[in-house]
């Protein structure tokens, strides 16, 4: 049988390429590749802050970092985080530390690699709660506050056991009766008591158990008296009301006084009823005095009265008798005057008074002309007896 050699070629190459595959030639001169450098181990490890004082239920983040061997940063493994006495202080995966009891506790950050172990620690204190033991407030008792609006600052002081102060102790303010004064705070070191009332008022400063107290006095005095209007003028026969309101030194009305008393320094020319109404009387001035009395002694005020001169009024008048109107229908004069009356138009009329037995009144007449003369001052109603609607009055002074 024969077999080609260029068949044996092929097969020859092919075997040899599987060997190579395998392995299988001894005389091959490849090595495998190194294996991967293991990871460095870690140097050193530190912790931030190193200390740390805390109160009680209170909260801090500590951070650790780690470097290696050749000093370069390690960002992996995280760092284990462990606490001395977790009844004092406990520790978060993250480094949170949390004060749980007064004392003391070292709280520590691990990490571990391949071939070493490395941890630091901060130390931890957590502070026993600082207890209030006594509390005072100055002044123990305000100044009395005369005028309502006006105010008395106070201010409270704690201390502990040995008698230190307690500058951050938490204080909180109170007063019994709000109806006499109010606080303008009700917490902080200090407030102050606003006057709103007579009376006595208890003010309480509290910090923890302990408590004191201080007293408020409020007794509104009258400080000024007040008259309305300030000045009056009035023409003869006319009447004006005067006020008077006594007021504390903010402006408050005071209440509970008796009634003020008025008088007049010259009643021919003014005069002043006990209720402080002013009637004038002839033409001048004079003073209204008014006079308060209070607790605190009697208050006084005086209002100036003008009265006008009696106006001048003319000694004659003339009225126009047109058809159905008076013209003018009402006009003054001075007594003694004279009012004349002149017809007009083509209608009957009369000047008839209101009231009979005035001693004034003219016949029916379309033309002429009627005169009077009026001694007594007062008014005096008149109409046309031929058309009663027409009206008009006569005002003698």
């Amino acid at each position: 049988m024969k077999i080609r050699i260029s068949s044996l070629r092929v097969c020859a190459a092919i075997a040899l390429v599987v060997a190579a595959s395998c392995g299988g030639s001894s005389d091959s001169t490849s090595t495998p590749p190194p294996p991967p450098p293991p990871p460095p181990d870690v140097g050193s490890v530190s912790v931030s802050p190193a200390t740390v004082s805390l109160a009680v239920g209170a909260t801090s983040q500590l951070t650790a970092s780690a470097v290696d061997t050749h000093g370069n940063a390690l960002t992996s493994p995280a760092p284990v985080w462990s606490t001395s006495d977790a009844n004092k202080v406990t520790v978060s995966s993250s480094g949170l530390v949390q004060a749980v009891a007064p004392g003391t506790a070292t709280v520590t950050a691990t990490v571990t690699t391949a071939g070493a172990t490395k941890s630091a620690s901060a130390a931890v204190t957590v502070a026993a709660p600082v207890v209030a033991a006594s509390i005072s407030v100055s002044p123990s008792a305000s100044d009395t506050i005369y005028a309502f609006g006006d105010s008395r600052a106070f201010a409270a002081t704690v201390r502990d056991s040995s008698g230190a102060v307690l500058s951050t102790a938490a204080i909180t303010w109170s007063i019994d009766k709000s109806s006499v004064a109010t606080l303008s705070s009700s917490s902080g070191a200090s407030t102050s008591a606003l006057a709103g009332g007579n009376g006595t008022a208890v003010l309480t400063a509290r910090s923890g158990n302990v408590s004191a107290t201080a007293s408020v006095f409020v007794r509104q005095r009258a400080a000024k008296l007040v008259l309305s209007p300030a000045t009056i003028t009035l023409a003869p026969g006319a009447t004006s009301q005067v006020s008077a309101a006594a007021q504390d030194a903010r402006g408050n009305t005071v209440g509970g006084l008796a009634a003020p008393s008025y008088s007049s320094s010259d009643t021919t020319k003014v005069k002043v009823s006990s209720s402080g109404v002013v009637s004038a009387v002839a033409a001048g001035t004079a003073t209204v005095s008014v006079s308060q009395s209070t607790p605190d002694g009697a208050l006084t005020g005086s209002v100036a009265v003008t009265v006008a001169s009696a106006p001048a009024f003319p000694t004659s008048a003339a009225v126009t008798v047109e058809d159905f109107d008076f013209a003018s229908d009402s006009v003054d004069i001075a007594a003694g005057g004279t009012v004349t009356w002149t017809w007009k138009g083509t209608q009957p009329h009369s000047v008839t008074p209101t009231t009979p037995g005035t001693g004034f009144g003219s016949q029916t007449l379309t033309t002429g002309t009627y005169s009077f003369k009026f001694n007594t001052s007062g008014k005096y109603d008149y109409f046309c007896s031929v058309h009663p609607y027409m009206t008009a009055t006569v005002v003698v002074h």
